[in-house]
C-alpha cells in the first residue's frame, strides 16, 4: 500500500496519542473495575484489584511495546530521505556539482522531491560548464584584444568626456615617449600642438554631441619636445560617456610630401631658371669677316648659372663674355640675367673694359647675398686691327693656340671674381694679337670639372686636346667636340654643372684689306 507523507505523519502522532490515551484509560478502568468487581476492603479484594491493576498495565506496556516498531519505522521513513536532501544540499553549497542524492523508496512525496533536486543540480553543473565555457572564450577575447592592442601600430584608446584618456593602448608610449600615467593624468589637449588646438577642441565637442570623425589630422608633442602628426578616426559611446579612437602616426607621410612638395618647387624653379638661361643664351654667332666665332651652352641636370655672351661694344669692336654664377637653380639664373642686362647696358654706354667690370661689379656687391658671386671673363676683340684685350675676374684659364696646336697664350684670371669685394681692382688688361689659324678657347669649370666614375676630372689638358684634335674643324663643330668628350668622360653619369665653352678661331685676311 502507498502511503503519502502526510498519512505518514498523521498515523505515527495517531499511534503516539493511541497509547497515551490507553494507558490513563487502563489506568482508570482499573481503578473503576477493581472496585466494582471486588469490593470490600479484605485483603482477599485488594489483594485481587492489585493484580488485575497489574494485568491490565502489563497488558498496555505490551501494547505500547507492540506500537514502538511501527513509530520508529515511520520515523525512519521520514528522517531519512531529509537527511539525504540536507546532506545533498550541503554538497551544493560548498560548490559540489557533481552531488547526486541517491533515490529510495519512500512511497511518498520524497521520492519526485529527490528526483527534483537531482535534476536541479544537474541542471546547475550544466549552466556551470557553459559559464566556464563562456568565461574561458572571453579570457580568450580578452587575451587577444590585450594581444591585438600590445602589437598594433596604431594608437588606440578610450576617451572621456572630461577631456582624459581612459585607456591607452602601448603604442601611445611607443610613439609619443610618455609613460601610460603621463598620458591618463593630464587632459589630452596638453599634448596637442598649440596651432591645432582650436580645431581640436572643435573636433571633441562634436564627438561629444555624438558625432563621428574620420581622418582629423593635428599634431601631438612628443616627450622629446618633438611632434607627430596624427590622423584620427573617432566615433562617441554616448551611453557610457566615451570616445572611442583609433590614431595612426603619418609623421613620414607627412615629411613625404613635404619632400615631395618641395621638389615640386624645386622642380619648377629648375624649369624656369633653365627657360631663362635658355632665352638668355645668343641665339646666334656674330658673321666677321676672317673670324669663326661659336659658342654653346648645356646645361647639366641640376640648373647652374653659366652664361656666355656677345656685347657690340665702341669702336666697332666686339666684347665676348664667359661667366659662371655659384650656386643652382632659380637665384643664380636671376643673378646671371641681372649680369647680362648689366653688361649689355655697360657696353652700349661706351664705357672701357675695366670700367665696365668696376660697375658690374659694384652692382653684383650691393644687389647679391654675401655668398653670391660671378667668375667671369670679358675679351673685346678688335677684328678690324686682329688684336684683343681681356679681364679674367676670378674665372677658369682661357687658351690662344696657334695653327699648329701649340700654345700661344693662357689667360689667366687677373681680378676677383664680380660681387666679392666693394672695389674691384682691375691691374691691368693684357692685349694680344692674332694670326691667321690662331684659335682662342674660353671655358667654364662645367667642362674641366667632368667627372669620371673613377672621381677623375677631365682637366685642361682633355679639353686642349679634343681642341688639337678638331683645330681644322669649324668653331661650331668644336664647341659640341668639347660638349661630347666631357659627357663621354662623365661614361653616362649625370654632368654636376653646364657645359659652356666659346671659341673664336681666326682666319686668313680677307681679300682687300
Amino acid at each position: 500500500m502507498r502511503l503519502n507523507f502526510r498519512w505518514k505523519l498523521f498515523l505515527g502522532f495517531f499511534g503516539f496519542a493511541l497509547v497515551v490515551a490507553g494507558l490513563l484509560v487502563a489506568w482508570l478502568l482499573a481503578e473503576v473495575s477493581g472496585g466494582m468487581l471486588f469490593p470490600g476492603s479484605s485483603p482477599l479484594a485488594a489483594e485481587l484489584r492489585k493484580r488485575l491493576l497489574h494485568f491490565l498495565l502489563w497488558a498496555l506496556l505490551i501494547l505500547a511495546g507492540l506500537s514502538i516498531p511501527p513509530a520508529l519505522w515511520i520515523a525512519s521513513r521520514l528522517n531519512r530521505p531529509l537527511r539525504l536532501l540536507d546532506e545533498g544540499m550541503r554538497e551544493v553549497a560548498r560548490g559540489q556539482l557533481d552531488t547526486t542524492v541517491r533515490r529510495i523508496r519512500t512511497y511518498d512525496e520524497f521520492e519526485p522531491v529527490i528526483d527534483h533536486f537531482n535534476r536541479m543540480v544537474s541542471d546547475l553543473a550544466a549552466l556551470e560548464r557553459r559559464v566556464q565555457d563562456r568565461t574561458k572564450d572571453l579570457q580568450q577575447l580578452l587575451a587577444e584584444r590585450d594581444r591585438f592592442l600590445a602589437l598594433s601600430l596604431d594608437l588606440i584608446c578610450l576617451a572621456g568626456a572630461d577631456g582624459y584618456f581612459k585607456e591607452v593602448n602601448p603604442a601611445f608610449p611607443r610613439v609619443l615617449g610618455y609613460s601610460l600615467e603621463d598620458l591618463t593624468l593630464r587632459p589630452f589637449m596638453d599634448f596637442v600642438h598649440p596651432d591645432d588646438a582650436a580645431a581640436t577642441r572643435r573636433q571633441f565637442e562634436g564627438l561629444i554631441r555624438g558625432e563621428s570623425t574620420l581622418f582629423f589630422v593635428n599634431r601631438f608633442r612628443c616627450a622629446d619636445g618633438s611632434h607627430k602628426w596624427l590622423e584620427w578616426s573617432a566615433a562617441p559611446v554616448p551611453d557610457k560617456q566615451l570616445i572611442f579612437a583609433i590614431a595612426r602616426d603619418i609623421t613620414d607621410r607627412k615629411r613625404g610630401e613635404e619632400a615631395e612638395r618641395a621638389l615640386i618647387e624645386t622642380r619648377l624653379e629648375f624649369e624656369i631658371a633653365r627657360d631663362i638661361q635658355l632665352s638668355l643664351s645668343p641665339s646666334s654667332a656674330p658673321v666677321i669677316d676672317g673670324f669663326d666665332i661659336a659658342g654653346a651652352s648645356h646645361p647639366a641636370t641640376e640648373v647652374g648659372g653659366d652664361y656666355f655672351d656677345y656685347l657690340p661694344m665702341r669702336g666697332g669692336r666686339l666684347g665676348l663674355v664667359i661667366g659662371d654664377v655659384t650656386g643652382h637653380g632659380l637665384g643664380p639664373a636671376l643673378v646671371m640675367a641681372s649680369t647680362r642686362t648689366c653688361l649689355r647696358s655697360l657696353a652700349s654706354a661706351s664705357y672701357g673694359l675695366e670700367e665696365i667690370l668696376e660697375r658690374a661689379n659694384k652692382l653684383l656687391y650691393e644687389s647679391t647675398p654675401d655668398n653670391c658671386f660671378v667668375t667671369l671673363a670679358l675679351l673685346q676683340l678688335d677684328a678690324a686691327a686682329r688684336r684683343f684685350r681681356y679681364v679674367s675676374c676670378g674665372h677658369s684659364t682661357g687658351y690662344l693656340l696657334k695653327g699648329d696646336g701649340s700654345i700661344k697664350a693662357c689667360l689667366h684670371s687677373n681680378a676677383p671674381p664680380l660681387g666679392c669685394l666693394a672695389e674691384l681692382g682691375v691691374d691691368s688688361c693684357p692685349e694680344f694679337s692674332l694670326e691667321a689659324g690662331d684659335v682662342l678657347l674660353m671655358l667654364t669649370d662645367g667642362v674641366i670639372e667632368a667627372e669620371s666614375p673613377g672621381n677623375q676630372f677631365f682637366g685642361d689638358q682633355r679639353a686642349l686636346e679634343v681642341l688639337r684634335a678638331n683645330l681644322h674643324a669649324p668653331a661650331g663643330a668644336i664647341v659640341e667636340a668639347l660638349h661630347r668628350a666631357a659627357v663621354d668622360f662623365s661614361q653616362g653619369g649625370p654632368l654636376q654643372d653646364d657645359v659652356t665653352s666659346l671659341v673664336v678661331k681666326v682666319g686668313p685676311l680677307p681679300q682687300g684689306s
